[in-house]
């Protein structure tokens, strides 16, 4: 188990979590120190249908985290096609 908060806590230990949720159902999802947001991230792509909360110190994280639920579509469609432009991008300089 984990008794002390560091940097990356969570998404180090998901196992750990895992373990202690493996017989257990639920259809909420509270993190209320977001920071990466690496469990809900996680139990989202596993099953949509949970309802997500996300709370931090930080309302940018907290804003960003609780909206990517709600247009995940459109924003890892953004950021393929944003990827996909700077691959391009290298590939154009690579043969400058």
């Amino acid at each position: 188990m984990f008794y002390f908060s560091y940097p990356g806590n969570k998404r180090n230990e998901i196992k750990n979590l895992y373990k202690l949720l493996e017989n257990v159902k639920y259809t909420k999802v509270v993190e209320p120190f977001g920071g990466s947001c690496a469990f809900s991230i996680s139990e989202y792509l596993k099953n949509k249908e949970l309802e997500i909360y996300i709370s931090d110190i930080d309302d940018e994280l907290t804003s960003f985290c609780n909206n990517f639920y709600k247009h995940d579509e459109m924003i890892m469609n953004n950021v393929l096609n944003f990827v996909s432009n700077i691959k391009t991008l290298f590939i154009i300089i690579s043969l400058s």
